[in-house]
Parts: structure tokens; C-alpha cells; sequence
């Protein structure tokens, strides 16, 4: 009976290794989700930002080409499209014209116009020989390019003859002309400053006579006199600003 019971014993230190490398494994799976879905989740996030960031800035660009669009059709309504086209052409060659030699300016943007005009009419002429219609589309497009220079040129020549006549009508208002000054008083303002000049040059002689080699020392008389005309002319200036 002995032999029995010991024979159908069973070992209880592997048993309890092997529940516990199962618990450890279940409670590692339990994690294993979270820790491995993790760095996918970060990289799902800045796979979204990036294609954000990427359609912002290609409906940026959509606004700004959209604005540009608008622009130049605002501008093309306005001006014609021919005139553009035809600016832009003597622009060209005008810079082709000063590179050669012709002065900058007027001369250049006249022979400019001349030739690109040549050229457009020997074109139209190539392809309608019986026909004028397209005279007037080239004098409506020359005039668009024209009144802007003609416009200019007369604001030009009006400006600094219009800013002259302003001064002057400004000046002969009695609020810039300022107060009138007695002739008395200006008599007597004259008087002191010649006398005072006078006095300077006499003082001024004898110090250049009273000189020696080494120069010329202003004496106190001559000092003297100077701050006494300086004080002349301010007076004079104070009149005037009255």
C-alpha cells in the first residue's frame, strides 16, 4: 500500500513554476496592446498634421493665385488686353534701345513706340492686306498707353508752376507778410548798423596795423562792436518775423 500511494504523487515545485509563467504571460498580453499600439498612434497623429499643415498651405496658395487672378483681370478689363501687351512690348524694347546708345526717357519710349507700332501693323497687314479694322483697335490700344505718359508729363510741366504761383499768393497774404513796421524804427535800425560797421572797420584796421608776424588779435573794442552788430541784425530778424 505504501508503494501505491508514493507512485501516484505529484510533484508540486514544477506545477507551481508552470502557473506562474502562465499568469506572467497573461499579465504581459494584458499590457502588450497598449505598449505595442502606442508608437502606431503617434505616427497615425503626425501623418494627420502633416496632410493638415499640406492642405493649408495648398488653399493659401488657391487664395493667393485666386487674388492674382483677380487682379489682373481687373486690370486687363480696364486697360484692354492689346494695351497691355503693347505697354509691356515698348517697355522692352525701349530697354533694348538704351542698351544700344539712345538716351533714356522720352526719346527711347518714342522710338519704342515707333517700332513696336511698325511691327504690329506690318503683322496685321501680313494676314488682313484688304482690310483697316484693326486701325482702330491700334489707335484705341496707343491712346491707353499714352494717356497715362501725357498725363504725367502735364503734371510735369503744371506742378512746379502751380506750386510757385501758391508760394507767392501765400506770401502776400497779410498773415505771412506779417505786421507793418514803422519807417521810424527801421531808420533808426539802419542808422545803428552802419555806424556799427563803420566802427568795426576802423577797429579792425588798427588791429591789422597794431599786428605782428605771428597774427592778427581782435582787440576788446573790436569784440565789442561785433556783439553790438550781431545784436543789430537780431533785432532786424525780429522785426522781419513780426
Amino acid at each position: 500500500m505504501a508503494c501505491r500511494r508514493n507512485s501516484t504523487r505529484v510533484p508540486l515545485a514544477p506545477v507551481s513554476l508552470l502557473l506562474s509563467i502562465a499568469i506572467t504571460l497573461g499579465i504581459a498580453n494584458l499590457w502588450r496592446p497598449a505598449i505595442d499600439h502606442a508608437p502606431d498612434r503617434n505616427a497615425h497623429a503626425g501623418i494627420m498634421d502633416s496632410i493638415g499643415e499640406t492642405k493649408n498651405t495648398v488653399e493659401g496658395l488657391g487664395r493667393f493665385v485666386g487674388s492674382i487672378r483677380t487682379a489682373v483681370s481687373a486690370i486687363t478689363g480696364f486697360f484692354g488686353f492689346r494695351a497691355i501687351v503693347l505697354f509691356c512690348a515698348v517697355l522692352f524694347v525701349s530697354m533694348g534701345l538704351s542698351q544700344i546708345g539712345v538716351p533714356p526717357g522720352l526719346w527711347s519710349f518714342c522710338g519704342a513706340m515707333a517700332i513696336v507700332n511698325a511691327i504690329w501693323l506690318a503683322w496685321m497687314r501680313s494676314f488682313s492686306p484688304d482690310s483697316s479694322a484693326y486701325l482702330s483697335t491700334m489707335l484705341s490700344a496707343n491712346a491707353m498707353v499714352l494717356a497715362p505718359v501725357a498725363a504725367l508729363g502735364v503734371i510735369r510741366w503744371i506742378a512746379p508752376r502751380a506750386f510757385g504761383f501758391a508760394r507767392r499768393l501765400l506770401r502776400s497774404l497779410p498773415v505771412f507778410r506779417g505786421r507793418p513796421v514803422s519807417a521810424e524804427r527801421l531808420t533808426a535800425l539802419l542808422s545803428d548798423y552802419q555806424r556799427a560797421s563803420g566802427d568795426l572797420s576802423t577797429q579792425l584796421t588798427r588791429d591789422i596795423l597794431a599786428g605782428g608776424p605771428d597774427g592778427v588779435v581782435l582787440s576788446s573794442t573790436s569784440k565789442k562792436t561785433l556783439d553790438e552788430i550781431n545784436s543789430i541784425i537780431e533785432r532786424l530778424k525780429a522785426t522781419h518775423r513780426n
